[in-house]
């Protein structure tokens, strides 16, 4: 599988938009290596722009 990256095309869509059955490559891309966690609806994305209620996550490394 090759590595995705975010680039510069992406929107800042909110992930907490996407519904439930979407394979959106763009969804993808923003939920790749996530770091932040919504409050709101528990999805998780790589930046705090692409969610409704962002928390960063504790590493749990």
């Amino acid at each position: 599988m090759s590595e995705r990256k975010q680039s510069k095309e992406t929107s800042t869509r909110k992930i907490c938009n996407f519904s439930p059955d979407s394979d959106s490559e763009e969804l993808k891309i923003i939920a790749n290596n996530p770091s932040y966690v919504c409050m709101a609806c528990g999805r998780s994305a790589a930046g705090s722009e692409h969610l409704c209620k962002p928390e960063k996550m504790a590493s749990a490394w």
